[in-house]
Parts: C-alpha cells; structure tokens; sequence
C-alpha cells in the first residue's frame, strides 16, 4: 500500500519507466508499506524498491545537472570580477557519503536531496559548519564566517567574508544500499532499562551515495568594505582556505555518520584556473549566439548594413554584389561599401571584375 492519491501515484511510478522526473518527489512519498489489522508498518524492502527506482530516475537528471554547474561557474566568475577572490576544487568520494539519516521519512532513515533536481547534493550551509568548526585560528574564523552581536555593549556583528556553495556531484553518482545495525534497540526506544547485550540487532537499511563519485566544492571570497575593524581579507591567503577545505573533505568528512569513516574524500584538485577559462569561453559564446540572433532579425537595410561594416577579404565579392543587386541600397551603403574596399586594398586595377563592380557602385551613387 502506498498512502498517497492514485492519479499522483500513476505520475511518480511513470517516473521510473521514463527515467526522468525528481527522485526526491518520489522518495518522500512512495514508501511502500503492509497493512495489517492491527498496525500498519513499512515493507521490508522498502528501502531496496525505492533505491531500485531512483537509480533509473537519477540518470535523466544529467542535463539539469551540467545547467548547475555552468550557472554556479557563471555567478562564481562574475563574483570574481567585482572583485571577490574564487576557488573551485574536485573531490572523489573515498567512502560512501550519506546525510540527512535523522530526517523526517517513513522507512527513518532519510537522505537529504536537491528539491530542484532530486540528486544527493551537499548542501552549503552544512560545508560552511563543518569548515568554521575545523577552524582553529578564531581570528581567521571571524574573517571567514563572521560572528553575531552579544550582549555587550561594544559588540557588533560581521559578516563572514567566505561564501560557499552547494556542492553538487560532476555528474550523476551511483546510490547504494548501506545497512548499520544497533545492537542496543530497546535501549534507544525507551523500552529497555539499560543497553545490555541481550538485546536483538536489528538491521536497518538505508541509501548512500557509492563511493567513487566526485563532488565539486566552490568558495567565493566576498570582501568587506575596508574599514577600522574589519579584517580585509588577504589575497595570499587563498591557500590557508584550500588547506582548511582540504582537511574538512580529507580528515573530518561530510554529512553523516563521519565517525565510522563516511563521507571522506581522497584526489583534491583545485581546477579553479581551468575552469575560469571554461566560463569565459561560454560566455564568449552566449555573446556569439546573441549576435547571431540579432543578425537574423535585422531588416533587410540594416542586414545590407551589418555585412558592410563586417566585410572582408572573403565577404567581400558576395556582399558588394548584393548591394550592387539591389534597387534599396541608400546613398551612404554604397559610399561605405566603396571606402571598405579602399581599405581592404582592392582597386579598379586589382583585376577586370573587380573594376566592373567599383564603376558600377560609383555610377549608383551618381545615380
């Protein structure tokens, strides 16, 4: 039995057969579960069915998921020129990464997904506590992540100076069944006086991210305004903050269960210089793409325009006959067209076809 209507019902299981649509929909409501007389409880497997499920529902998220990257680059880079500082690096999961365990969910044993995408992400305000706690330096600490006003009477508030982003694997990972079995169940029920080894270990099933998988984790340095107090942040000190990410990802680990060994990374690569070149050659290209665009629904005057202006060597033949050709051609365009020329080098005597064309556009304009 799944408790939820059939018509949404219908539009999550077509999920499944499509492999599209937003695990993180599905995950929070098709919980499968047995209905019994007295109480009603989750199936078994319940866990496995919905992991069997978001392993083909994840694989359609991957063009949403590069449309992430590019905009986290874009406003990362945009930053950048304002005059932030950036830093994007890559890691590889060293072990299974999990989060969200405690989180409200029918089978208890959660997962923290992106709403927009339904893919296990990172999300920033957990890398901004687990980087401020790993933190030792407490001036460094307040120039990094701030403090908040006490209740004295000097004290005021400053914001951090680092900005950090969710982080979002490069590319849709592998999800896996885990399993942690409690051996002291009653115990954590409240149903058992102490934690005793009499109790029964009962496995409980959950899903992890498989290890393998990289994540991309991107810090904007947003400057304070320089003044009696604040502490600017410094450009070299770029490489304190890649240590101190180093050390969360490679040491500490990320989301749940760290303290069994989850959530550890290994490969630490800054790729932020290559990946600035990428953003600047897209940006390039959007702007390559806009005028192209407005090339296309230019008027036929202002097309015969444009080509002019933008002749050359090559263009040249072809544009000086449409403008020969046609019976719209104003004054100015044939004046424009005779000085391009000029400056392109090519001449009445440069050979007898081209002198043709020039008499041609000086008899227009006499004309």
């Amino acid at each position: 039995m799944i408790p939820i209507p059939d018509e949404q019902k219908k539009l999550l299981q077509e999920c499944i057969s499509t492999a599209s649509g937003n695990f993180s929909l599905y995950f929070s409501r098709m919980t499968d579960w047995n209905e019994d007389r007295d109480k009603t409880k989750k199936k078994d497997d319940a866990v496995t069915i919905l992991l069997n499920a978001g392993t083909k529902i994840i694989t359609g998220a991957s063009a949403v998921l590069e449309d992430i990257h590019k905009r986290q680059a874009s406003y990362m880079f945009a930053c950048c020129k304002k005059g932030g500082m950036c830093l994007e690096i890559r890691a590889v999961l060293e072990s299974a990464y999990v989060s969200g365990l405690g989180s409200g969910h029918p089978t208890e044993t959660g997962m923290i997904l992106d709403r927009n995408t339904g893919l296990p992400y990172i999300p920033a305000s957990s890398l901004k506590g687990v980087l401020r706690n790993a933190c030792e330096d407490e001036e460094l600490k307040l120039k990094y992540f701030g403090n908040e006003s006490s209740a004295k009477k000097d004290d005021i508030s400053v914001r951090g100076q680092l900005v950090i982003l969710d982080a979002f694997p490069s590319k849709v990972p592998v999800l896996k069944e885990d399993v942690m079995t409690p051996h002291f169940g009653q115990y954590y029920e409240g149903t058992g006086s102490a934690p005793v080894d009499t109790n029964n270990p009962i496995p409980i099933k959950f899903i992890s991210v498989k290890e393998g998988a990289e994540y991309v984790f991107r810090v904007i340095v947003m400057p304070l305004l320089q003044t009696e107090g604040n502490k600017q942040f410094d450009s070299d000190e770029t490489e304190k903050i890649k240590q101190l990410v180093e050390i969360v990802l490679t040491e500490n680990g990320v989301g749940a269960k760290t303290m069994v060994g989850y959530g550890i990374f290994k490969e630490i690569k800054d790729v932020t210089k290559e990946e600035e070149a990428k953003a600047k050659e897209r940006e390039k290209e959007i702007e390559r793409n806009k005028a192209e665009e407005a090339v296309k629904n230019m008027s036929p005057a202002d097309r015969m325009k444009y080509d002019v202006e933008n002749m050359n060597i090559e263009t040249a033949a072809e544009v000086i006959n449409k403008v020969l050709q046609s019976n719209d051609a104003e004054r100015y365009i044939v004046e424009e067209s005779l000085k391009k020329l000029s400056g392109l080098g090519i001449k009445e005597n440069t050979n007898k076809k081209w002198k043709e064309r020039i008499v041609k556009l000086k008899d227009k304009i006499k004309s």
